[in-house]
């Protein structure tokens, strides 16, 4: 049972400056000590930790003891596991580039609301506002864990102010324009011309197009399913796994002239593969080496 006791009355006595102890079992049973100066802090502290455990809300110091880079590597990352491997591997590279570097050897229970914050500040000086946030909500989701296995009793990151992210000005071709730039590709970089043409009329973004196959596309009937993507991860490289959600996975109707450029673009590049990508390098690389690495 828990209780408090004066070291100075054991067996051989006590020398320290702490000589009052508190004796108690964490809600698993493990045996804990905590010393303190006076017999009033220690009954304070008694009277917490059974407070604590009567309401469910007990944290054990010890744990609280271990680092930031312990509890990722201990506990977090078989949280990781059910994600898909694109979003594994993206906040896989966050936590090596952004967190770990700064909280990785603390102790998880020592970061505080005032080291996230000046965390997150001092990295909104040199990335981009978004890079910040999605750091910021990774290293958010590594404390949320924490807290749900009672290692530490809040999030330090939950109050934490994040930059704005400005969303930028939306810019739309004309018909004009789109055949303009199909033509412009077909001198600089022909694979890329009928990239251009399903892009501005289906509506896929560039890593939905990267990870086109030509068992995506109808031909009969003119359409083109869009499930997978493929986001390029720092230090990793291309990343393929299906779209976010539900709603990202979706079929789109094409004009004729664009399913034209589609044939025109198999006949000349692609393979008898149903599996094989649609936009890819001549070499078979996932991605055409005339086309600029997504951000």
């Amino acid at each position: 049972m828990a209780h408090v006791r004066d070291l100075r009355k054991r067996k051989g006595g006590y020398t320290g400056d702490n000589p009052w102890q508190v004796r108690f079992e964490t809600p698993e049973g493990v045996e804990r000590a905590e010393n303190f100066r006076t017999k009033p802090k220690a009954t304070k502290r008694l009277n917490a930790i059974e407070a604590d455990k009567e309401r469910g809300s007990f944290v054990d110091p010890a744990m609280g003891r271990i680092t930031f880079a312990g509890f990722v590597d201990l506990h977090y990352r078989q949280t990781m596991v059910a994600l898909e491997p694109s979003t594994r591997a993206r906040d896989e590279s966050y936590l090596r580039t952004h967190i770990l570097p700064v909280f990785g050897t603390k102790p998880i229970a020592a970061i505080d609301y005032t080291a996230c914050q000046a965390w997150v500040s001092e990295l909104s000086t040199r990335r981009a506002p978004a890079t910040a946030v999605k750091a910021a909500q990774i290293a958010s989701k590594v404390f949320k864990a924490a807290v749900k296995s009672k290692v530490i009793v809040v999030n330090p990151m939950a109050e934490v102010t994040l930059p704005k992210v400005e969303r930028g000005e939306d810019w739309f071709l004309t018909p004009a324009q789109v055949q303009e730039l199909a033509e412009a590709m077909t001198i600089v970089a022909p694979r890329l011309r009928a990239f251009v043409w399903l892009g501005c009329y289906g509506g896929p973004r560039i890593g939905e197009l990267l990870a086109l196959r030509w068992s995506d596309i109808d031909f009969l009937r003119r359409t083109v399913t869009i499930q997978r993507k493929v986001i390029e991860i720092q230090g990793v490289g291309l990343v393929e796994g299906r779209t976010k959600t539900a709603a990202g996975r979706r079929t789109v109707t094409l004009p004729r002239a664009v399913m034209a450029e589609l044939e025109a673009h198999r006949a000349a590049y692609g393979s008898a593969g149903a599996e094989d990508l649609v936009f890819r390098s001549a070499d078979g690389a996932p991605t055409p080496s005339e086309q600029p690495a997504p951000t």
